[in-house]
């Protein structure tokens, strides 16, 4: 277990700069990218402990820090709402004309 630690620890020193540097090419907020780089490495250790050290560390952080940003962007779509100037509280009479007249043939 202390061993492990200070594998995770060794990793934290050697690669936590540069993946930050990384996510924050992707993610706007310095907080979200910070939040990530910390997940990273709770899976890093989750890695160790279940099933040892990674082969190729350098490679495995990358990877799962590029899947971690993708994942971050699945959970933080948001529903934009529509510009005022696209917006219509009332329906158009003349694009409902053009409307039925395409639909009329079908």
């Amino acid at each position: 277990m202390e061993r492990n630690n200070k594998y995770i620890e060794t990793a934290w020193n050697e690669y936590s700069k540069k993946l930050l540097a990384f996510i924050r090419t992707k993610i706007k907020s310095h907080e979200d990218s910070k939040d990530i780089l910390a997940a990273v490495f709770l899976k890093l250790a989750k890695q160790v402990e279940l099933s040892g050290i990674p082969h190729k560390l350098s490679n495995w952080l990358y990877f799962v820090t590029r899947n971690s940003i993708v994942d971050y962007y699945r959970t933080k779509k948001t529903l934009e709402k529509l510009p005022e100037d696209l917006r219509q509280d009332q329906p158009d009479p003349q694009a409902i004309s053009a409307l039925s007249a395409c639909i009329m043939p079908i």
